[in-house]
């Protein structure tokens, strides 16, 4: 049976381990080195893969337009949109998530 991992798992197992970094009675300095470059690591790949899809729809909408099909004028809208894949909205709560996380880390109980 096939288990599909997607970047919201490793999302949740990031706040798991910065809980229990936030919880530990023990100064563990490694242990907060190491979340803490998994959640960038994490965060870095989910804005890429972001970007990705982003990129994949921008040239879907333009080869539709090229193509002089008219479900391209109803999907142009959403290209400019910051809520588009991609965007300006996804890319901001990708940050506030690896902020967010980060501060969990290393603030003192």
């Amino acid at each position: 049976h096939f288990h599909e991992i997607d970047e919201t798992s490793y999302s949740k197992g990031n706040f798991r381990m910065a809980n229990n970094i936030y919880n530990s009675s023990e100064n563990n300095m490694p242990a907060k080195v190491f979340t803490s470059l998994f959640c960038v690591l994490v965060a870095i790949i989910l804005f890429y893969t972001q970007q990705v899809g982003g990129g994949i729809f921008n040239a879907y909408v333009n080869q539709l337009a090229d193509m002089g099909a008219s479900s391209a004028d109803r999907l142009q809208p959403y290209l400019d949109s910051p809520l588009v894949i991609g965007g300006t909205v996804q890319t901001l709560f990708t940050l506030v998530v690896v902020v967010f996380q980060l501060a969990i880390v290393w603030s003192k109980k």
